[in-house]
C-alpha cells in the first residue's frame, strides 16, 4: 500500500474529516427554515384539499409530459400539442426524462424535481450572498426566507409549472459569474459552454428571457468589442449551441412555422388575459391588454438597451435592475416567472443594506429598505381575494373592494417606487433616476387607467 494511501486511511485524519463535515453542517443549519418553507408552499394544496390525487393539478406539467411523448411517436407535431408554444429542446428534455413513464409517476416524479429545485436555489442564493461579503447568517437567513415564501412560489406547485427550474438555472448562471470574478479567474470555453447552454436551455422554458440573454452576452462581450476575432469564438459558440437545441428545427423546417404561428407564440398572445403579476387576479378588456403589452414591451426594450450599454453596473445589479423591471413591464416574466424576479430584485438591496452586528442595529440603520420589504412581504403573503371578502365582508364594499382588487398593483407600486428612490439616494446615479421616472409614470397610468376601468363595471 502506498504511503499516501496509508495516510487517508489514517483514524486521525478520518476523525478530522468528520469533524468537518459536522462543523459545516452546524454552520448551515440556517438553511433548514427556508428549506422547509419551500416545502410547505409545495405541499399546502395538499394540506388544504386533504388528501394527494394529482389529476387537477397537471396543467403546465401536463403540456410538457404530452410535448415530450410526441417527441418520441412524431416530432413533426409537437406544436399540435395544446398550449405548448416553447422551444423545442424543452420539449426534448422531457421526452427523455419523464415522458417515457406513467402519467402519475412521471406527475409525481417533476413535482418532487420542482421542490429539490426550490431548495437548491435557496443554497446557491445563499452562496451568491457569501460571495458578496455577507458574513453575517442573520442577514442571509432574511433574503433567503423572503425568497422561499409566498403565493407565487405555491403558484407554481399550484400549477405544476416549470420556473423553478428556470429559476434555478438563472442563479446558477449568475453564481458562476460572480464566483470568476470575485476569484479573478480566467473564463475557459468549457465555461462559456456550460453557462451558454443553461442559459438557452432556460429560455426554451421561459421566451421572456431573450431580453436577459443580451444582459448577460454584453457582460462578456462588450459594444465596443464585437466586431473583434477574439470574440469570434464565443458567437460560434452560442450559434453551436442553439443550433444543437433546436435540432428539430432544423430536420422539420415547418415546425418554425408551427411556432410563429397560431398554435404557438401567436396563440399565447391572443389568449393571456393577465399582462403580468402587477396585474394578477385582474381580468383587464382585451383591448386596454393590448395597449399595456405594447407600451410596457417598449419600455422593457429601452431599459434592457439601457442595461446593456451601461459600464458601471455589475452583472447582478443589472439582472437586479432587468428582473425588477419585468415585475412591471415584462409580458410573460411578470405573473409566470414572477417568484424569479421577486427573488432577483433582491440583488439590488446587497449593496445597500448596511451590515451591522446586531439585528436591532440593521432595522435602525436601514429604516427605508424595510420599508421597501413590508411592500415584499405584502406580495408575496396577502391573502387571495376570495379568503379576505370571506373573512373581512367589509372589503365587498366601496372603496375597500377597489383597494383590495388593485392590491397587487398598489403593492407593487410601493416596491417599486421605494426601490428606486432607495437607489437614487444611495447612489445619486442618472439611470436610477431614470427607473424612478418610468415606473412612476407608468404607474399612474396604470392606477388611473385600472380605477376607471373599475368604476365603470368593466373589471
Amino acid at each position: 500500500m502506498k504511503i499516501s494511501e496509508k495516510i487517508k486511511e489514517s483514524p486521525y485524519l478520518k476523525k478530522i474529516n468528520e469533524n468537518r463535515y459536522f462543523k459545516k453542517i452546524k454552520e448551515n443549519l440556517y438553511l433548514i427554515i427556508p428549506s422547509a418553507c419551500v416545502i410547505f408552499w409545495a405541499i399546502y394544496y395538499f394540506l388544504k384539499i386533504g388528501h394527494w390525487v394529482p389529476w387537477d393539478r397537471y396543467y403546465d406539467f401536463g403540456f410538457f409530459y404530452d410535448a415530450g411523448q410526441q417527441v418520441l411517436t412524431d416530432p413533426s407535431k409537437i406544436y399540435e400539442i395544446c398550449d405548448f408554444y416553447y422551444l423545442p429542446i424543452a420539449a426534448i428534455f422531457f421526452a427523455f426524462t419523464i415522458a417515457p413513464f406513467p402519467l402519475y409517476v412521471s406527475f409525481y416524479t417533476f413535482y418532487i424535481l420542482n421542490i429539490i429545485m426550490g431548495i437548491l436555489t435557496v443554497i446557491e442564493f445563499n452562496k451568491i450572498l457569501k460571495l458578496l461579503n455577507f458574513e453575517k447568517k442573520y442577514i442571509r437567513f432574511l433574503f433567503l426566507f423572503l425568497i422561499s415564501n409566498g403565493w407565487f412560489l405555491h403558484r407554481i406547485f399550484t400549477f405544476s409549472q416549470t420556473k423553478l427550474i428556470v429559476g434555478y438555472i438563472i442563479v446558477v448562471i449568475l453564481r458562476r459569474e460572480i464566483e470568476y470574478r470575485v476569484f479573478e479567474k480566467e473564463k475557459t470555453l468549457r465555461f462559456y459552454f456550460v453557462n451558454y447552454f443553461l442559459l438557452f436551455f432556460a429560455i426554451s422554458m421561459a421566451l421572456p428571457l431573450i431580453f436577459m440573454a443580451f444582459i448577460f452576452i454584453s457582460n462578456d462581450i462588450h459594444l465596443k468589442e464585437i466586431f473583434k476575432k477574439s470574440n469570434v469564438r464565443i458567437y460560434l459558440l452560442i450559434v453551436t449551441i442553439l443550433l444543437l437545441q433546436n435540432i428539430l428545427f432544423i430536420i422539420y423546417p415547418s415546425l418554425i412555422f408551427d411556432f410563429l404561428g397560431e398554435n404557438g407564440i401567436e396563440w399565447s398572445l391572443k389568449h393571456r388575459s393577465v399582462a403580468n403579476i402587477v396585474f394578477y387576479s385582474i381580468g383587464l378588456p382585451d383591448d386596454f391588454f393590448m395597449n399595456l403589452l405594447n407600451s410596457s414591451t417598449i419600455i422593457l426594450v429601452i431599459i434592457t438597451c439601457l442595461l446593456i450599454i451601461d459600464k458601471k453596473l455589475s452583472l447582478e445589479l443589472k439582472i437586479g435592475y432587468f428582473s425588477l423591471s419585468s415585475l412591471f413591464f415584462g409580458y410573460f416574466s411578470g405573473n409566470n416567472l414572477g417568484q424569479m424576479n421577486l427573488m432577483l430584485s433582491l440583488l439590488l438591496y446587497v449593496f445597500l443594506l448596511r451590515k451591522e452586528d446586531r439585528f436591532i442595529d440593521l432595522i435602525k440603520n436601514n429604516k427605508l429598505i424595510l420599508i421597501s420589504i413590508l411592500f415584499y412581504l405584502g406580495i408575496i403573503f396577502l391573502l387571495p381575494i376570495e379568503t379576505i371578502n370571506k373573512y373581512f365582508p367589509i372589503t365587498m364594499e366601496f372603496p375597500l373592494n377597489l383597494i383590495f382588487k388593485l392590491r397587487y398593483v398598489i403593492l407593487f407600486c410601493g416596491y417599486g417606487i421605494m426601490t428606486v428612490i432607495i437607489l437614487f439616494i444611495y447612489h445619486k446615479d442618472i439611470e436610477n433616476l431614470t427607473f424612478a421616472i418610468l415606473i412612476i409614470i407608468y404607474q399612474i397610468i396604470v392606477l388611473v387607467g385600472t380605477t376607471q376601468l373599475f368604476l365603470s363595471g368593466l373589471i
